[in-house]
């Protein structure tokens, strides 16, 4: 409250009661901001993301209808004629989706561990444990359910996102010490001790560990014009959190300063804009959303330099400004009703340019930000196969129930013309001149192999053609070398996508573990992990600090001064497993003792045994030959044993009686692999 100024005179001086230094103060002019305005940064978010979400309108409808074709969720927009009695639809696009998912799982993780790390210095051994530990935390947050989920978003739409981010675990656990009981003794006037006392005390650890989250294509935002997260003009995640949730994100140190209350405008409501209760009543789910929830906006976005000015972080002209700003600068907010949540960490993640987003897609369209999904590529078959079967169904239904017609002019009125057991028409004249059935053909058994035709098709979505059954126009199967081409077409297409997956999600998303594991020290902690030299299970001390030099002496940095390379090896092992396959198929065509000693059958079955990736010592599981001979004579087995593992007859040997090879008979050709085979002219 301002107070008013009340001059009196004395004599001729003239002086003010109050204090005339301070400005004058009405409650009605508020103070005035003498900081950055950071409401100007929330407003020019919440108008992009308002753009940017009506620029791609037209994408979430299709979004939803591919939604529904995975799920199959009957809507009157996938009908294809009005008077359609069936429901049905055909889970074929979910199947094709499961199969995806499933060969890419089985190709990523078909070996333990997934992913190894190659150091700068080849005999430092700090890299295998930081291998283990970060394999512990994968088990720790199911990593593994994490990229299944990305890639069934990722095999719907044509795009899948997994974003990157430190989380805080806290970790409690009792403490029970001993201390002395004191009591004061009034003899001799002093505190003294009595005996001693069990106290028990909760301590609680924080640390700081990095995670993955896939992120839903209906909540992530940018520009139409952004091919991909890095180039685009910002990213904004979109969320919907309670009042509990913003408490814990205030808790939690995420955001430091709570949104203000919505207020009322004229634009889009929170229901109208929340595709998450779009999609609920897709499937009959009836919700509304919480009057107190509110919409919070996740930016990472380049901010232009006139909107930095205008909020007071970037000097004017010829004042001295950074030149770093002079431009632009990429910041990190989290936005709510106008307000940002979190002000004193608007910098980016990290510390990196990079923006901590990994996007991958199905098929790639060139100079676009999405791409391709299954279910937008079967989206006409899976159209044409669920007309097809509900035109079976309603046509079945005619033809097996009876259809009659009725001369109405010969029935008393009143009638229920309706058919059940022991009903009864009353008619004027013979029943059968009157109530006649009418026979409805069935025409079901052309639409199985159209069907057919369509699943095939559907199959295909991933561009790999049908390994067994026949091609289109045939009635059988396909031949072996049909087979042998179609199969090796597959595995190259599929190895093509996991290739793709491995350098644009797993390998970056390593990446980032790794830095922010050396961003955030933690307290000393103990991890239960496989030893990576004895296969064991052993515990991992992971010290406090993770650079030598903020360590004491003697400890041991699970980072080095140097990033180390990731190498993910699901696909390497795949193709080791190919090698092993044909190193077999070449020791069966050698079977023939006669090529016994051009071949180093003892090297090939080493080599075939390490591409299975067993882990286990191929050196121990094949002996040398020298063993081979004596444990072969330890058995009593033939000479061929010998021969086979090192090109010669085992010592001994010809004292066991030679195999009779039977003579061809005139006519009678025998293959070359085969014991006195005969090549054919």
């Amino acid at each position: 409250m301002a107070y008013p100024e009340m001059t009196e005179t004395s004599g001729s001086v003239e002086y003010t009661v109050g204090n005339p230094i301070l400005p004058e103060m009405d409650d009605e002019q508020p103070l005035e901001q003498t900081g950055p305005d950071l409401d100007v940064i929330a407003r020019h978010v919440q108008s992009k993301f308002a753009s940017w979400r009506d620029a791609r309108t037209q994408l979430e409808r299709k979004w939803l209808a591919y939604y529904r074709q995975w799920r199959c969720i009957q809507d009157s927009e996938d009908q294809t004629r009005g008077s359609e009695r069936s429901k049905l639809k055909m889970p074929k696009t979910k199947e094709a989706v499961t199969n995806y998912t499933t060969s890419m799982l089985q190709i990523l993780f078909a070996v333990d561990p997934y992913f190894d790390l190659q150091a700068s210095q080849p005999e430092d051994k700090r890299s295998q444990y930081l291998r283990q530990y970060i394999r512990w935390l994968h088990a720790r947050e199911n990593w593994r359910n994490k990229i299944k989920l990305h890639l069934t978003e990722q095999a719907i739409y044509g795009t899948g996102f997994l974003r990157q981010r430190a989380i805080v675990e806290t970790k409690e656990r009792v403490v029970t010490r001993t201390q002395p009981r004191m009591a004061f003794d009034a003899m001799s006037n002093q505190v003294i001790q009595i005996g001693e006392e069990q106290v028990q005390e909760r301590l609680e650890t924080d640390y700081t560990r990095p995670t993955s989250e896939p992120v839903s294509i209906f909540n992530l935002y940018v520009n139409p014009t952004a091919t991909n997260v890095q180039n685009a003009e910002g990213v904004i995640i979109r969320s919907m959190r309670s009042p509990s949730d913003l408490d814990r994100m205030l808790a939690e140190k995420a955001i430091e300063v709570l949104p203000k209350k919505r207020e009322n405008s004229s634009g889009p409501t929170i229901e109208a804009t929340d595709t998450l209760q779009r999609r609920l009543s897709s499937i009959g789910i009836q919700t509304s959303s919480e009057t107190d929830q509110v919409e919070l906006f996740e930016a990472m976005i380049w901010i232009p330099a006139e909107v930095l000015k205008e909020a007071g972080l970037l000097s004017g002209e010829g004042d001295g400004g950074d030149d770093s700003t002079s431009k632009g600068k990429e910041m990190h907010i989290i936005v709510a009703n106008g307000t940002v949540l979190n002000p004193s960490t608007t910098e980016p993640a990290y510390g990196y340019n990079e923006r901590p987003i990994l996007q991958d897609g199905f098929e790639q369209v060139p100079n676009e930000f999405y791409g391709i999904g299954i279910a937008e590529i079967s989206q006409g078959p899976q159209a044409a196969l669920d007309a097809t079967v509900r035109s079976r169904l309603d046509n079945k239904a005619i033809a097996i129930n009876q259809v009659f017609a009725a001369d109405r002019r010969k029935l008393t009125s009143g009638q229920d013309l309706s058919i059940y057991p022991g009903k009864i028409f009353l008619t004027e004249g013979p029943p059968g001149d009157i109530i006649q059935q009418m026979p409805v053909q069935d025409v079901t058994q052309g639409t199985y192999i159209e069907a057919q035709e369509y699943e095939r098709y559907i199959d295909s979505a991933h561009g790999i053609k049908p390994v067994v059954g026949g091609g289109a126009g045939k009635k059988g199967e396909q031949t072996a070398t049909e087979t042998q081409a179609n199969l090796g077409q597959a595995m190259g297409i599929v190895r093509e996508m996991a290739s793709n997956f491995e350098q644009n999600i797993m390998v970056k998303s390593y990446c980032w573990y790794a830095r922010i594991i050396s961003m955030y020290p933690n307290p000393d902690e103990l991890a239960m992990i496989i030893n990576p030299t004895s296969g064991v299970r052993d515990v991992l001390h992971i010290p406090t600090g993770l650079f030598a030099s903020s360590l004491p002496p003697g400890s041991e940095s699970l980072m080095g001064t140097d990033e180390p390379e990731f190498i993910p090896i699901g696909l390497i092992s795949m193709q080791k497993r190919d090698i092993a396959g044909k190193i077999m198929n070449f020791l069966a065509a050698t079977a023939n003792p006669s090529d016994g000693p051009l071949v180093n059958r003892r090297y090939l079955l080493q080599e075939a045994w390490a591409a299975i990736g067993t882990g286990l010592d191929k050196d121990k599981v094949l002996p040398d030959p020298q063993q081979a001979m004596e444990q072969a004579q330890m058995q009593n087995l033939p000479g061929i044993i010998g021969a086979s593992m090192g090109g010669a007859p085992m010592p001994g040997a010809a004292s066991q009686p030679a195999q009779q090879v039977p003579t061809p008979q005139p006519g009678e050709m025998l293959p070359m692999s085969a014991p006195g085979g005969t090549p054919r002219a």
